[in-house]
């Protein structure tokens, strides 16, 4: 469960903020974009900061019309006690998988994002920390076939977002 993801140009992703602060957070993968090769950022400062996730191939070319596409996930929101009614099937998938010291942090919305289109996706991501082999491991997580995993470096990064 390495972090082999190469980083998009720094520069082309900047540009599509307009400005707002932009810190590499390091390799992702999701089903969501044209590649499971994906890597994450954290965009803007306080309330309004969120996280784009890009396909690691992602460059803007200067002699065509940009085509931008990432996932954009809200900052967290408090959990409420229905949500809980899912954290039995969450534990139980990464029981499965060989993982333990399974925490369910917070609750996320999960938007992509393609030339100024927004599709929100209608299930909830859960932000899960676990453990496999030592290594912490931080994923949202809407069901078994819909993840974003972020690696060890998103467990440091992101484990209070």
């Amino acid at each position: 469960m390495g972090n082999h993801h190469d980083a998009p140009n720094f520069q082309d992703v900047q540009s599509v903020f307009h400005g707002q602060s932009v810190e590499p957070i390091g390799g992702m993968e999701s089903g969501y974009l044209q590649t499971p090769r994906q890597y994450g950022y954290l965009v803007g400062e306080g309330q309004g900061r969120f996280i784009a996730v890009f396909h690691s191939d992602f460059h803007i070319d200067p002699n065509a019309k940009p085509a931008v596409q990432f996932l954009k996930l809200a900052q967290g929101t408090a959990l409420l006690p229905e949500d809980e009614t899912q954290f039995p099937a969450i534990r139980q998938f990464y029981e499965e998988q060989g993982m333990d010291n399974i925490e369910v942090l917070s609750k996320h919305q999960v938007i992509i994002w393609r030339n100024g289109e927004e599709e929100a996706i209608q299930s909830p991501f859960y932000k899960v920390v676990y453990r496999y082999n030592g290594d912490e491991y931080l994923t949202f997580f809407a069901s078994a076939h819909h993840l974003i995993n972020t690696f060890t470096t998103g467990a440091e990064r992101l484990r209070a977002f």
